[in-house]
């Protein structure tokens, strides 16, 4: 990540997931953020908090029902935001729900 993301590409922007489930811990997400120094970051996999927010809420709820670690997804992102708080005050996260939008200057 540092050599070929940070050294060469140089982003403003990572998108990175920060959930642990079959991706990164909240910390590993953070370290990564340590490593490619972006100026914005978007914690990604992030799942609905509400059935009504899905594209389907009716398999959303089935989904949800065989896998419930889903359901504490937006805690993750939480905690990611508050690691990110302490350890990179000058990266600005954005914790955007489903559908929702950020312009960045």
């Amino acid at each position: 990540m540092k050599t070929v993301i940070g050294d060469f590409f140089k982003p403003d922007l990572a998108i990175l997931p920060a959930l642990g489930f079959m991706v990164m811990e909240p910390e590993q997400a953070v370290f990564a953020v340590g490593l490619i120094k972006p100026k914005y970051v978007i914690p990604s996999h992030d799942f609905p908090d509400k059935f009504s927010q899905a594209a389907s809420p009716e398999g959303y709820e089935a989904f949800s029902k065989k896998f419930p670690i889903v359901l504490a997804a937006k805690a993750k992102t939480a905690v990611f935001s508050e690691l990110m708080k302490k350890k990179h005050r000058r990266v600005k996260v954005f914790d955007l729900n489903i559908g929702e939008t950020k312009e960045i200057k």
